[in-house]
């Protein structure tokens, strides 16, 4: 079929960023020849079958005080489960470790089964403060971040993200919905280290700017629901109205 084409196996990693760029092509043809629903698919399988898969941790970011909905947001009840587990669900697939960004009560997250990390900045400066951290202990070369209030990912976030870094030779890869960044939905080379902390110790805490210093690529999603932020309880009683997504392997608390 015109989605699955033959691809040799890569044997080494320069030859990762020309793999990626072909498969992003052939799914945006598949794109292109209105076979809508087979674009993601595609695009994920066909990196499956071209690449090795590449080891990749992501956080989630949880350090919020959650002023706004009155209390920790990821621990907030959707449909009978909390925030933060929905978004693990999305990510696990594709993530070979998984970390939770938390400042306190770090306690009521270890029952999700996930480590989780601290902010080494003081005073609370924001979600670049987690990835530090993260970034800081990964153990792996690539890491993701996503907030903790985002519970409607799709399945295919990390394969585009992962795809596009590479096929540009990018620094990172943040996505994108309705022309608008969503720039704590981030991948990062774990290189970018050293920046952040010379960034973050010059005061400066913006994650828009913090994106605008690397290079960087844009990954265009089209489903703006699927990136919809609980920030409040009225939204919180809206998503509970709404179907969720089921996903792979058993649920979490």
């Amino acid at each position: 079929s015109k989605c699955k084409p033959k691809h040799p196996k890569v044997n080494n990693s320069s030859d990762f960023a020309t793999a990626c760029e072909t498969v992003i092509k052939i799914a945006n043809v598949c794109f292109a020849t209105k076979l809508y629903n087979w674009h993601s698919v595609c695009l994920y399988r066909l990196l499956q079958m071209a690449i090795p898969k590449i080891p990749l941790t992501t956080v989630i970011l949880a350090g919020g005080q959650g002023t706004r909905i009155g209390g920790d947001k990821g621990l907030q009840s959707l449909q009978g489960r909390a925030l933060i587990s929905w978004v693990a669900d999305a990510v696990k697939r594709d993530s070979g470790e998984i970390l939770i960004s938390a400042n306190a009560p770090q306690e009521a997250y270890t029952i999700f089964g996930y480590r989780v990390i601290a902010d080494q900045m003081p005073d609370w400066p924001g979600p670049l403060a987690g990835l530090e951290a993260a970034l800081s202990i990964a153990q792996t070369q690539y890491v993701l971040s996503v907030p903790c209030d985002t519970p409607f990912l799709p399945d295919d976030v990390i394969p585009r993200l992962l795809g596009s870094l590479l096929a540009n030779a990018a620094e990172a890869s943040v996505a994108v919905v309705a022309g608008r960044r969503q720039p704590a939905i981030a991948l990062y080379n774990k290189s970018v280290l050293p920046r952040l902390r010379v960034y973050l110790g010059s005061g400066r805490c913006k994650v828009n700017d913090w994106l605008d210093s690397l290079q960087l690529s844009e990954v265009e999603f089209d489903n703006e629901r699927e990136f919809d932020n609980i920030n409040t309880q009225e939204d919180l009683a809206r998503a509970n109205q709404m179907p969720m997504k089921a996903r792979y392997g058993p649920e979490r608390r």
